[in-house]
């Protein structure tokens, strides 16, 4: 065809070779769709090849795999609400070698898993599971459970900030559960020696303030606690008086110039070497106790003691601070006929004998030793005996030591610690169940108004004799009598039982005097059928001959310090 003219073909062209057009080449009979493989305005039955860009305005199908070798661009925008809707949609599965970047959220199964384009939260609807390593850089927010079936190492803080109810006895009321070990929970600090500066646990009220502690506690901060100075102190002055008895069961007994002994008493200095066995013992026993275990002490801004106790009629009304008296274990604010008066606490910084489950309605916390708020009628002044008001109201009264009778002893419930001058009832800070060097003095003092009224009497007796039988009465009394030989003591000041105490009393306490007490103390737990397996300080002293020498080191030092003491007190009599 040349002089390029039309040319038309009105039956089928069949080329047997190849045919190249230099031009376009339009096939435009728009009635000719393909809805196969076979059908359409263009059927190639082999591949087809294209140089360029391949526009198709309609849908395409692939019957087989595609592979694309350059950059592959969606320009359509619609919007994607479910898995069969969209830009793409792909029916199978999706392989990716690299990144995967999304401008919107990213939507499995419509809400099973979501990522919110905007903040990056990721909602889960099922289980996570992940076999390897998890590295979270930020928040992890968990909605449901969460179960970790192996262990979990967690390198920063952790806070559990969960809203649960329930009372104090309801397993389900609290943030953190550990369950199903033979242990609890373990807590290693970085000190290796913690110390009051070291909290393993501290107590923090809702507004963030320390309201108490379990703290670290070396051996110098622990016997340097005033209780411990008080015991130790105790023991040490019975170990002390316990060596003068030995001394001066040794030797005769002088009383006013007169030998009341003419020499040792067997008997006494076996029981004197006894009790300073004893005592020896007990210190011993004390230092095993109170030193071997050093490691916790426990804070709390609460300060007493108390105890859950039944209260005799359950639907009695009884509130902190009230004072109660106590029948066989039961309490009741009536106190006329109680033995024994104590007060509710009001908060406890320890509290035992949780009654049963259930059961807690019938009883009340009581404090049993410690400080503790408590309701007084009146005027108080720091240092005022409080005794029950005796109006069955659960109020007290503020006596003054100095106007505070015999009958009124049995009925004290404590010293006031703070006052209050402001009439009415007042909650006033009260020392309970600390009194006892207070009830000393009382007794002191009524003990030196006895010996008061005996020497004015024994002195008006006189007087008496003495107008009865005349002058030569008075005189007999000041005749000198005829004294016995003195006993042989070494030294002047031998003459009284102090004297005789400071010349003989041991200056240190030897080695076998410390293994006589150890024995001894053996001795008087296997009597008392105490197991010492259930002891464990025990038996490492009856047992471990480094820690029985270095207990017995440290009791002879503390001796030897209290002996010095002791010494320096006798010396300026």
């Amino acid at each position: 065809v040349n002089n390029m003219s039309p040319t038309v073909l009105t039956g089928t062209l069949r080329t047997e070779k190849d045919a190249t057009f230099k031009q376009m080449v339009s096939i435009d009979n728009p009635a000719l769709g393909s809805s196969s493989f076979n059908t359409g305005a263009l059927v190639v039955a082999g591949g087809v090849g294209i140089g360029q860009n391949l526009n198709v305005a309609g849908n395409s199908t692939f019957g087989g795999n595609a592979n694309f070798l350059g950059i592959v661009n969606f320009s359509n925008t619609t919007q994607s609400t479910a898995n069969n809707n969209g830009a793409v949609i792909i029916g199978g599965g999706l392989g990716l070698a690299k990144n995967l970047n999304m401008g919107g959220d990213l939507n499995i199964n419509t809400n099973k898993f979501n990522v919110a384009s905007a903040t990056g939260n990721t909602l889960i609807g099922g289980t996570l599971g992940v076999t390897g390593a998890t590295n979270l850089s930020n928040t992890l927010t968990v909605a449901g459970t969460t179960v970790v079936n192996n262990t979990s190492a967690l390198n920063g803080q952790v806070t559990i900030n969960a809203n649960v109810g329930g009372g104090d006895n309801s397993y389900n009321a609290y943030p953190l559960r550990v369950q199903g070990s033979d242990q609890g929970i373990a807590i290693k600090l970085n000190a290796s020696t913690p110390d009051n500066s070291n909290n393993f646990i501290t107590f923090f009220n809702g507004s963030g303030a320390a309201v108490g502690r379990i703290e670290g506690e070396t051996t110098a901060e622990h016997t340097s606690q005033p209780q411990f100075i008080f015991d130790e102190s105790i023991l040490i002055a019975t170990e002390v008086a316990a060596g003068v008895n030995v001394g001066l069961a040794a030797i005769p007994i002088v009383v006013g110039g007169l030998i009341a002994s003419t020499g040792p008493c067997g008997a006494c200095l076996a029981m004197a070497a006894a009790d300073l066995a004893l005592a020896t013992a007990n210190l011993i026993a004390f230092h095993v106790f109170e030193l071997m275990d050093i490691g916790v002490t426990y804070e709390s801004g609460s300060a007493d003691y108390a105890e859950w106790l039944e209260r005799v009629v359950p639907e009695e009304q009884v509130n902190a601070g009230d004072i109660v008296g106590v029948y066989g274990g039961k309490i009741s604010k009536y106190t006329g006929n109680a033995k024994q008066f104590m007060v509710i606490s009001t908060k406890p910084a320890m509290l035992g004998n949780m009654p049963a489950k259930g059961s807690e309605n019938l009883y009340s916390k009581v404090a049993f030793m410690g400080q503790v708020p408590v309701k007084v009628r009146g005027n108080v002044y720091v240092g005022d005996y409080i005794l029950p008001s005796g109006l069955n109201d659960g109020v007290g009264m503020a006596v003054s030591p100095d106007k505070i009778t015999a009958d009124q002893y049995r009925q004290i419930v404590g010293i006031s610690w703070s006052g209050s001058i402001l009439g009415g009832i007042n909650l006033v800070n009260m020392a309970i169940g600390l009194n006892g060097n207070n009830l000393a003095d009382l007794a002191f003092k009524q003990e030196k108004k006895i010996s008061e009224l005996d020497k004015k009497l024994a002195a008006l007796e006189d007087r008496f004799l003495a107008f009865e039988k005349g002058p030569s009465y008075i005189n007999d009394k000041d005749q000198p009598k005829i004294l016995a030989p003195k006993a042989n003591i070494p030294s002047d000041k031998a003459n009284t039982r102090d004297g005789d105490g400071e010349y003989v009393m041991p200056s240190e306490l030897d080695e076998t005097v410390m293994k006589e007490a150890i024995t001894y103390l053996k001795n008087q737990f296997e009597g008392q059928k105490i197991s010492l397996k259930n002891n464990p300080g025990l038996l490492k002293l009856l047992t471990d001959a480094t820690f029985q020498a270095e207990v017995i080191k440290k009791t002879q030092d503390n001796y030897k310090i209290t002996y010095q003491s002791y010494m320096d007190i006798q010396s300026k009599k």
